[in-house]
């Protein structure tokens, strides 16, 4: 069995599946979670597939899965890159935007509140997986959860901006690691270089 610590807690895999225990829990993870997040992930294969509840909100089990590495890393590592096909960038918008999709439809349907979503309160690009077959997965799981008012949703469009900086950034072959900051100054760059071509 292997263990791995990861920023929040570990996760010891076993041969078909793994259990990850989170240190400090913030979100509440008990059967109703369970039975919400089931119910979107059911029907969309980019979501890992939470099997049960090991200990009520710190504990779960999830299937196993062959992961290359996460997005960010990908970025920032210069001999993964070649992973970023066009297929993989395709899957990548699909499981994002499919996610969204699938939450916002099952919120509506099952009557929350107005304004309140179960949507992934993490969605990043460090969350978004890469596995051996070039299939794409959205991890962290626990992040789902009732948002009032869509707090935090806000990551879903902070993604889109990384993915886009980052993609015009490999597209064009700098080396630099990816981050916000460099994103940030990518747009700044770009908008310089527009504004001396007008004064032409």
């Amino acid at each position: 069995m292997k263990t791995i610590k990861t920023p929040t807690g570990t996760i010891k895999y076993y041969k078909n599946y793994v259990i990850k225990k989170l240190d400090n829990p913030i979100l509440k993870l008990d059967q109703e979670w369970l039975t919400h997040y089931q119910a979107v992930a059911d029907n969309n294969n980019y979501l890992v597939k939470v099997n049960r509840i090991v200990k009520e909100n710190s504990t779960f089990e999830m299937e196993r899965l062959d992961i290359v590495s996460d997005i960010a890393h990908i970025f920032n590592v210069s001999q993964l890159r070649h992973h970023l096909t066009r297929n993989v960038v395709s899957e990548i918008y699909k499981a994002v935007n499919t996610t969204w999709i699938d939450s916002i439809q099952y919120s509506n349907d099952i009557g929350l509140k107005h304004g309140s979503y179960f949507l992934h309160g993490d969605m990043a690009l460090k969350n978004i997986l890469l596995l051996a077959d070039g299939s794409v997965k959205i991890g962290d799981p626990e992040s789902f959860h009732i948002m009032d008012r869509l707090h935090y949703a806000e990551s879903y469009a902070a993604m889109h901006t990384q993915l886009m900086f980052g993609l015009q950034r490999l597209y064009r072959d700098k080396i630099l690691p990816f981050n916000a900051t460099h994103a940030i100054d990518f747009a700044v760059s770009a908008l310089e270089e527009e504004l001396e071509i007008e004064d032409r």
